[in-house]
């Protein structure tokens, strides 16, 4: 089947269904079988990015409406919302054990608790955050910056930051 929205970044597939964000603010849900609309969400903001799915819950990210999200993968109800960034979050999010970073042009990445959506911590680069972090193993979480702040500026590839989150889960804003 053809999907007829306008998609944004991609999708992720979970318990038989595709669920992707797309240009023209919503959510969709697909029976990979046969197609069929599941269930489609508005979140008032362009989708860039990638869902990623852990435990049956669609974690998206949103540009103008500058949200982190939540979404029970089944029903597409939201769980909950984080709207603590200053401009639109278009990094794809990245899911740990107990955290959920999202990446945005505010020049943060923000960390918050995967349960709640409440913010852990926010993490501050030299410029616009739109890649997904990486999580090893070790918990440590690997991030880039887009370019202004390269080694000339302008002209740089951007930095890249590892972070550990256990030394900041209790601050509101490092460097």
């Amino acid at each position: 089947r053809r999907h007829t929205g306008k998609p944004g970044g991609g999708g992720a597939v979970t318990n038989g269904a595709y669920i992707s964000g797309n240009w023209n603010n919503y959510v969709t849900s697909y029976d990979m079988l046969t197609g069929k609309l599941n269930w489609q969400l508005d979140v008032k903001g362009e989708v860039e990015s990638r869902p990623a799915i852990v435990d049956g819950v669609a974690f998206i990210t949103t540009e103008e409406s500058q949200l982190l999200l939540a979404i029970d993968a089944t029903s597409g109800k939201v769980k909950w919302s984080y709207a603590g960034a200053a401009e639109e979050l278009n990094g794809s999010p990245a899911v740990s054990r107990d955290l959920v970073f999202a990446g945005s042009n505010d020049r943060f990445l923000h960390a918050v608790d995967r349960q709640t959506g409440e913010l852990r911590f926010k993490f501050e680069t030299c410029a616009n955050v739109f890649s997904s972090a990486a999580i090893a193993d070790s918990g440590m979480v690997y991030v880039g910056c887009n370019s202004p702040c390269g080694p000339v500026t302008g002209q740089g590839v951007g930095e890249l930051y590892a972070i550990n989150p256990s030394l900041h889960v209790n601050a509101s804003t490092s460097r």
